[in-house]
Order: C-alpha cells, then structure tokens, then sequence
C-alpha cells in the first residue's frame, strides 16, 4: 500500500522525552521516540513500526507528530495560540488532502484529570465533595458536567479534522483511556476507598462520552473509529505492583516519578504520572495497531 501517512495527536509521551536544558527551549510537549504512535503498524507494512519508517525516511510514508502534553479538544481546532511556541495543531502545516490517518487521543485534559488528582491527594477530606478551581459546586457533580461537554466538543473537532481545507480524505483514529488506577489508589498518598472509584468512575464516563462522540460523527458521514484500551490495561493500572503476588512491572501506567525529565516543568512529580510506561506505550500500541487494520 503506497500513500502518505500524517499522524497528529493531543498528547503521547512514555518519559523519555527529549529537549534542551534551556527552560524556554525545553521539550514541554514531551514527544517521545517510544510513544504509542510510533510504535503503532501501518497495514501495508506490518513488519516495521511508523517510528522505523519515519527515522528512515520511507518513501511510502509522511508522518508527522504534533502530540503536545496539557493539549485540550481546543488545541484541535484551528484559529488559536498554539502551545509553546508552536502553532495550533491544525495551523502547522501538515494536514492537506494527501492525509490519509489522522489519530489522536484528546480529553483528558479537557477533564481535567491531573489537577483533580493533584486536589485529591492533597485534600483532607474526601476530594470529591469539595468545589474545584471556580465551578461553584462539588466536583462529584461538577465533574460530569464537565465531562459530557466533551463529547460535542470532540464531534467539532472531527468534523473540522474532515474540512476540505484540511484533511478531507482522512481517516481518523480516536483512541480512548486506560483506567487509571488499581487497589484503590493505595500507591498515592491521600487517595484511597472514598476517592479511586469515583476517579475511575469519570475515567470511564469519559471513555464512554468519547466512543458515544465518535458514533455520533460516523453516523454523520465522518470515517472515525474510537480505540478502547481499557481491556488490553485491565489489572494493569497505576498500583497494580503493589497487588499480593504481581510482578514487578505489572502495571502499565506510571505512579508518582518523582525525577524530573528535562522536558517537564518545576514541580514536585513528573508529567510522566499517570501515563503509560514504556511497556505500556508499546500496548497502547497494539490497541491502535488492531483498530487501524479494520478502519
């Protein structure tokens, strides 16, 4: 199969982001050489992986990675500021009527997930009957809310992925989140029984309103497809080491790395937290690889 192949996410890191030591020239998007796209298969070339492809220079294949970390359904869409320094992810050039996939994992961060979790485990009581940031009621109804704006947020972004001005020959790749964490959360200081259901809980709402999204854009004549990862990390959250008699290395996503990266920001734990390790870059991996063959 020859054609060309433009890849463009809001998101993939597994930790070993590169950059410089300068904090204005750091790698903030944390674009990873082990990131699940790059190891994702093409089905015309199902013996190397799109990153082997891409560092050789194959001729078959133009690949491109706007994966940016903190990146929102906003940053999606075309006409905003971009994140450092960089053009908004549509404006960058390199979506145009040759694109044939386009995938991406997108609302997490519309969710808010890493500033909730940052509240709950510095919470004294029980994080989800406290108001977050302005919303003017407690998260344990504030956050659904939230998270159900998402879905027609993310339909905006498809169909706007699908412009004649963009990528109107695309295919498009959406792929869904790993349930975060196992055992309650016990490997986080301040999270426990109280708060790691209900986390879990609107992780799979989110997951939910995403497939339902995606539904709704191919009921509309859009060709995407939504990726559940959820049973390929199932037992295999953030904590699962921890479970009587699991290897080390059980778990696929990280828990709290306290070594910063060069690419990430002062603060007191990684932007790797709560993302997919190595291993669990390489099984996010497959789950794309399986939906991409069938699209």
């Amino acid at each position: 199969m020859n054609g060309v192949w433009s890849y463009y996410r809001s998101s993939d890191h597994d930790g070993r982001d590169e950059h410089g030591d300068d904090h204005t020239m750091r790698d903030g998007c944390h674009r990873a050489p082990g990131s699940w796209a790059r190891q994702s298969f093409l089905p015309d070339n199902t013996s190397r992986t799109v990153g082997s492809r891409a560092d050789s220079f194959d001729p078959t294949l133009d690949y491109h990675m706007s994966a940016c970390a903190g990146a929102t359904t906003r940053n999606l869409l075309p006409g905003g500021s971009g994140q450092y320094q960089e053009g908004q992810q549509p404006d960058q050039g390199f979506l145009d009527q040759y694109t044939t996939l386009i995938t991406f994992s997108a609302g997490g961060n519309d969710a808010r997930f890493t500033g909730i979790f940052k509240q709950c485990i510095a919470s004294i009581t029980v994080c989800q009957d406290q108001v977050f940031e302005n919303d003017g009621e407690p998260l344990s109804t504030a956050e659904p809310k939230k998270i159900d704006q998402i879905g027609p947020a993310l339909q905006t972004v498809l169909s706007s992925l699908r412009d004649p001005r963009r990528a109107p020959n695309a295919k498009i790749l959406v792929m869904g989140y790993p349930v975060l964490l196992e055992l309650d959360g016990e490997c986080f200081p301040g999270i426990g029984t109280p708060e790691a259901p209900w986390i879990n809980e609107m992780n799979n709402r989110l997951d939910d309103v995403l497939r339902t999204a995606v539904a709704n854009s191919r009921a509309a004549g859009i060709p995407a497809t939504w990726a559940d990862p959820r049973p390929a990390f199932a037992g295999r959250g953030a904590c699962a080491d921890d479970r009587a008699g699991a290897p080390s290395g059980t778990e696929l996503l990280h828990r709290s790395v306290l070594t910063l990266t060069r690419g990430d920001a002062p603060a007191l734990v990684s932007q790797q937290t709560l993302h997919p390790t190595v291993q669990g870059a390489q099984v996010y991996a497959q789950v794309a690889t399986a939906a991409i063959s069938g699209m």
